[in-house]
């Protein structure tokens, strides 16, 4: 058992790192289907496969990334690299689902897939090193 006090500041710090992956989270989850219907156009049907598949990717693609960074150490700790360093491409790629160039056709249906798996894959290094980072504050060991 872990007898160090934690500080509030610590409690504060992981809040922040659940409070923006949330925001992030949430805007793609309860938006990306209207945008993609009804302001590019997609037939409902392609959209369906399109986040299904990443959606799979995504889920298929978390246990390698849990069980890489459990076996793997940096300068900035266990997990806290990957956070420092995946919330930039995380957030542009965010940005960038919103903003698509000005393609048409299949061009623009392939931008769109690939930058929402890119999406998916930089919130799944956040959230693979964000949760097992809260083992810390309960101070117990187990999982």
């Amino acid at each position: 058992m872990n007898s160090e006090k934690i500080k509030i500041s610590e409690y504060l710090n992981y809040s922040v790192i659940s409070f923006g992956t949330s925001l992030l989270t949430l805007t793609v989850s309860t938006y990306i289907l209207y945008y993609y219907t009804d302001v590019l156009l997609f037939p409902l049907e392609l959209v369906t496969v399109l986040l299904f598949a990443c959606r799979f990717f995504d889920g298929a693609i978390d246990p390698v990334i849990g069980f890489y960074m459990e076996r793997r150490h940096s300068r900035f700790g266990k997990y806290r690299g990957y956070i420092i360093f995946w919330a930039l491409p995380a957030s542009i790629f965010h940005a960038a689902m919103f903003s698509p160039p000005s393609l048409t056709g299949t061009p623009l249906v392939a931008y769109c897939f690939v930058l929402y798996l890119f999406w998916a894959v930089a919130h799944s290094m956040i959230e693979c090193a964000h949760s097992p980072m809260l083992i810390t504050i309960n101070g117990s060991p187990e999982r």
